[in-house]
């Protein structure tokens, strides 16, 4: 299979997989080595990991192990984000126990050149054969509706600033930005003080029909 052209502003990433820790390495299109990243497996680490790779170029691709296990997080969130990812298969170590440290940094860099030089070629299944796979594909969908949109149900918050307890705060902050434009242009806003929304009370997805909101009171 023919390597992949490319410029040397594109970069490919390659990341080996674990459980609590994701090793990447950052290669240029012609090769050169640009970096490495240890990386937690959620979704902070997984953000740090995409800014991380394209403080260097354009990233052109990720090729990563075990999209259907460990990378699997990881690949749902690059997915969404219209990544393109390559599964890479780990290289054989016949003897040798892996220990997670400079043989995981080989792995990553491996993983990046088998993408470069056009010898991985295969899309990760979008399946989830497991229910840690499960769990690692909600944590990747979810995590915009709960941690990004801002949902005008509940006072233009997200979810989990509502679940964790930030939201208050939130509110607090958001008043003393508006009194602060009232007080320069009240004219703006008709000569009325503006106030952010309430904190919502009750919130739902569906609204519980009278049988249900009985039951829960």
């Amino acid at each position: 299979m023919a390597s992949i052209a490319l410029e040397r502003t594109d970069v490919v990433v390659g990341v080996g997989t674990h459980k609590d820790e994701h090793v990447a390495v950052a290669l240029d299109g012609l090769g050169g080595h640009l970096g490495e990243l240890f990386a937690s497996t959620d979704r902070d680490g997984y953000a740090r990991l995409v800014e991380w790779a394209g403080a260097f170029w354009k990233v052109n691709s990720f090729g990563a192990e075990g999209c259907g296990s460990y990378g699997s997080g990881l690949y749902q969130f690059l997915r969404r984000r219209n990544y393109s990812v390559t599964e890479v298969n780990r290289p054989a170590r016949k003897g040798e126990r892996r220990l997670l440290g400079k043989s995981d940094v080989i792995d990553a860099e491996h993983a990046a050149r088998e993408v470069l030089a056009g010898r991985a070629t295969t899309t990760p299944k979008s399946s989830n054969g497991s229910i840690e796979d499960a769990r690692a594909f909600c944590e990747a969908f979810l995590a915009y509706p709960n941690h990004d949109h801002r949902h005008s149900g509940i006072g233009y918050h997200t979810p989990a600033s509502i679940h964790y307890g930030t939201a208050k705060e939130v509110r607090s902050q958001r008043a003393a930005t508006l009194g602060a434009a009232y007080a320069v242009n009240p004219t703006r806003f008709g000569g009325r003080m503006p106030h952010p929304p309430e904190l919502p009370t009750v919130a739902w997805i569906n609204d519980p029909n009278e049988e249900v909101t009985q039951k829960a009171s």
